[in-house]
Formats: C-alpha cells, sequence, structure tokens
C-alpha cells in the first residue's frame, strides 16, 4: 500500500483515496489486496494454500505433504497496524497532492450592494482581486456600491484571479430645460416632464411679464441633474407697481401708464393753484400693485374761467 502511495508514476499511484481507503481496510481484514495493472508490488494474501510436493523415493502410491508453518499471529497483526498507521499518515501529510493534481480554488463572496473598499477587502480575504470597475446608472442603488460581479456570487475560481465589478453610478442624468418666458406653469410642467423632471414650488412675484409667464427658475437651464430633480419656477403675477404721474403734463402722465400697461381716464378739474393742464392726483395712488389694464384715472387742472364783473350802471345827474 505504501509503496503503492509512493510510487514516481503517477499512473501507477492510487488514484482516489477510495481506492486506497479500500486495499487498507482489506489488509486490516486479512484479505487480499486486488492487484491493480503496472503496480510495482502486489501484496501476497496471509494463509496462501500450502502446495504440494511430489516425494520420488516415497512408498508408491504415497505423497509426502509439508508441514504446515506456523503463523505468528502477533507479528501479523503488528504489521498490519504498522502499515495501516504508515497510510493513514500519509493520507493526512500528502492529502491533495495524491489525488489532485489541479489548481486550488475558492468560491466568490458575494459582493453585492457593497462599497468598493469593502467588496475589495472581502475579495482579498479568500485570495482573489479586484479586476474592472465599470460605472452604470442605476436610480435604485446608492452611488458607489456594487450592482453586478463576475463571476457570479459562488462560482469556484483559481486563486489569485480577479473578479470584475459593475459599480452604481447613481441615478441617470439629464439637462435642465429653459423654462423662463414660457408662457404658463402648465407650458412649464410639460417641458419638465419631457425631460424626466418633476415641477416643483410654483411662486408667484410681481413683474411686468404677462400674467402667469415663468420669470425665474432653480436649477438654471442647461444645468446636468439626476433624473427625477424637483425644478422650481416663479411665474409673474401679473400685478406691476402703477407709475407717479402726479405733477405730470396730462401727455407726459397718459404716455408714462400706457407704457407700463395701464388704461388711462382723464377727469378736468379746474384748479387755480396749479398751471393748466397738470396732473394733480391718481388712482390708483403711485406704486400701488395692480395687474397690468387696470384703468388710472388722473386729474389734470385747468384754470378756472373769471368773469368779469358788470359794470356798474353811470348814474348821470341833472
Amino acid at each position: 500500500i505504501t509503496l503503492g502511495a509512493l510510487a514516481k508514476s503517477p499512473s501507477n499511484r492510487y488514484q482516489t483515496a477510495a481506492e486506497m481507503r479500500s486495499d487498507v481496510e482489506r489488509s486490516i481484514a486479512g484479505m487480499p489486496i486486488v492487484s491493480r495493472q503496472n503496480h510495482a508490488t502486489e501484496a501476497i494474501p496471509f494463509n496462501a494454500p500450502t502446495t504440494a510436493i511430489p516425494i520420488v523415493d516415497g512408498f508408491p502410491g504415497t505423497v509426502a505433504v509439508a508441514a504446515p508453518k506456523k503463523t505468528n499471529n502477533r507479528t501479523r497483526w503488528f504489521f498490519t497496524g504498522f502499515a495501516t498507521v504508515l497510510a493513514a499518515s500519509l493520507i493526512f501529510l500528502l492529502g491533495d497532492n495524491l489525488f489532485n493534481t489541479g489548481p486550488e480554488t475558492v468560491a466568490v463572496p458575494n459582493v453585492k450592494s457593497q462599497t468598493v473598499e469593502e467588496a475589495t477587502l472581502a475579495l482579498t480575504d479568500v485570495g482573489l482581486v479586484v479586476g474592472t470597475q465599470t460605472p452604470q446608472a442605476d436610480d435604485n442603488a446608492p452611488k458607489g456600491t456594487i450592482i453586478g460581479q463576475d463571476p457570479a456570487a459562488g462560482e469556484l475560481i483559481e486563486l489569485g484571479q480577479a473578479v470584475n465589478l459593475i459599480v452604481s453610478a447613481g441615478k441617470d442624468q439629464t439637462s435642465v430645460p429653459d423654462l423662463v418666458d414660457l408662457a404658463s406653469t402648465e407650458d412649464a410642467r410639460l417641458a419638465l416632464t419631457e425631460a424626466r423632471l418633476v415641477l416643483g414650488k410654483v411662486t408667484p412675484k410681481d413683474s411686468d411679464k404677462p400674467e402667469g409667464t415663468v420669470i425665474e427658475q432653480l436649477p438654471a437651464a442647461n444645468t446636468a441633474v439626476d433624473i427625477g430633480t424637483l425644478v422650481s419656477i416663479t411665474v409673474s403675477s401679473g400685478k406691476v407697481p402703477v407709475p407717479n404721474v402726479v405733477g405730470a403734463t396730462q401727455t407726459d402722465a397718459k404716455n408714462t401708464l400706457l407704457n407700463a400697461g395701464f388704461l388711462v381716464e382723464v377727469i378736468i378739474e379746474e384748479n387755480g393753484a396749479v398751471p393748466e393742464n397738470t396732473v394733480i392726483s391718481q388712482n390708483p395712488a403711485a406704486d400701488a400693485v395692480t395687474l397690468k389694464g387696470t384703468t388710472v384715472t388722473i386729474k389734470v387742472s385747468k384754470l378756472p374761467i373769471v368773469v368779469a364783473p358788470t359794470p356798474s350802471p353811470t348814474v348821470t345827474t341833472p
């Protein structure tokens, strides 16, 4: 058994542990070991039958038989036990070297959901290395975590081989569209939906733009953001402050109000305290905030008409 296990040629060694164990068990039981082709040594069974040898000079018709040799059971069991212990020791010490000539393998650990640093430690601990790291957008996995690996978890590969990783790059990104000057909140919502973004807070603000017009946005146009990001907008309330036209001439006052988007109503009022054709009051008052198109009433001065007194009749004295 020992010589078979240590045979120089691999083809003459035991090919499996089960084959060697079978011979050891047969040896312990005192049974002959099954011969195998190309073995350098074969065990001879114990208690082999004695061969009868003819005697030439004996009596006619008789055959002399050699006396059976006494077997020393103690010696037999000693060598059997020694061989068993030796064989077991060889199996323990030589291990896979007797039966396995291939490279050592290890199961690939599962590194999904780990960070790159954590995955590197996990692979190093079992004798593997990190291979390529490929970024890939993922709407669910946090940026920098592992979302894929090759080979897969549980596969057996040789020590020192690389495991390629797919790393989450976070959510896919898009560019924020330009919303300023869109006519309404609904127009802004549609533009954002096409860009896979979401309309956020809508804030009204006094502006000379028509009511509902988008006048500001955040984030700004062309900013790269994650898919699904909220975009807030500011829309014109359509209200603007009324210009101050008191003290202006009627013509100047009307032009100022019309250019600001207001309608004008003129009321002439006699007033001798100011020059004629001067605006003496307005409604709504100056700086009042109101919608464009509102009518602003202005009062314009007119000098009062002076009526000459009727001369007293001349009295002639006779």
